[in-house]
């Protein structure tokens, strides 16, 4: 943890002293089981032990950290980031919530808004890691894109197109082309399945899937296993609505295909590596720093070749 923190720290110093000429919001967007500022006890998703957010605000910046959906899907996770930030009824849109029988606006999601006076005026700063780099180029996506097709969409993300509200976009260690171990995951075992035994390790009675879209929320007293084995058997695995298909190669290409990059975005990308390449076998394997419970999935993306 101590290596990440480093890691990351370097990463916040560097992209700061870029963006020394103005003051606008930066917003920090977890990825792949994600979680917020308070849901796994001290422990921060954006600097563990330490702190990031508080790093940052130390240095007169303007940070705020959202919390969406850990296994949601890509645009779903966008258009909770988007509330979020900008406060209101969640919506995630009549025409998206009929084609994958979603609960539009759930019950009890709504927010205050982290940065209410978010627009043109005042943009922002939008970070993503792992996951979370998808997430944020998707939001930006929905944002500069007046949804047409089927129903009339009337809430302000997806009836709009609401130009000039992101200043910039980093994302680090992205899967911006695909991650292949979700590849390999979904080829060889089935994806509740593999993510059963992390989800339950870093669960707490704070932590939460956010699946409300898909009416999935954890029930009073009932145990995480009892509602990960419900959320096993939800057919809403099958579609291509959620992080089990937006993660893969295909979907990413999927994704990629549909978004354009806007001129007056500023992007950064920061690539990381894990792995090293074996003199002897030709293939990568796990570095000696990397945490033991990682080691098994780098190993597998270093000898399994996926075709997408």
């Amino acid at each position: 943890m101590q290596k990440i923190f480093i890691g990351l720290l370097f990463f916040f110093t560097l992209i700061t002293n870029i963006l020394a000429a103005n003051k606008y919001p930066i917003i920090l967007v977890h990825g792949f089981l994600g979680w917020g500022r308070n849901e796994i006890s001290d422990t921060k998703y954006w600097g563990g032990s330490h702190d990031i957010e508080a790093y940052l605000r130390s240095k007169g910046y303007t940070v705020y950290t959202v919390s969406v959906g850990p296994i949601s899907s890509n645009y779903d996770c966008a258009v909770e980031a988007f509330y979020q930030i900008k406060g209101g009824q969640l919506d995630y849109g009549k025409n998206h919530s009929e084609k994958f029988d979603l609960v539009q606006k759930p019950q009890g999601k709504y927010y205050q808004g982290l940065y209410p006076n978010w627009d043109s005026e005042n943009p922002v700063h939008l970070m993503g890691y792992s996951f979370g780099g998808q997430t944020v180029r998707m939001l930006q996506h929905l944002l500069s894109t007046k949804i047409n097709s089927g129903h009339q969409e009337k809430s302000l993300l997806l009836g709009n197109e609401l130009r000039g509200w992101v200043k910039s976009i980093t994302t680090m260690s992205a899967p911006l082309n695909g991650a292949t171990i979700a590849d390999i995951v979904n080829k060889f075992i089935p994806f509740t399945d593999s993510m059963f035994p992390i989800v339950d390790n870093i669960s707490t009675d704070y932590y939460d899937l956010d699946l409300y879209q898909w009416d999935l929320n954890r029930k009073i007293e009932e145990s995480f296993i009892g509602y990960l084995n419900r959320l096993a058997s939800n057919s809403s695995w099958s579609t291509k609505n959620s992080i089990a298909f937006d993660a893969t190669l295909n979907g990413a290409k999927n994704i990629n295909d549909m978004i354009s990059i806007d001129p007056s975005v500023y992007y950064f990308s920061y690539s990381t590596s894990c792995s090293k390449k074996d003199p002897t076998k030709g293939y990568h394997i796990p570095e000696e720093s990397l945490s033991l419970p990682n080691y098994p999935l780098c190993y597998l993306m270093g000898r399994i070749t996926i075709n997408a």
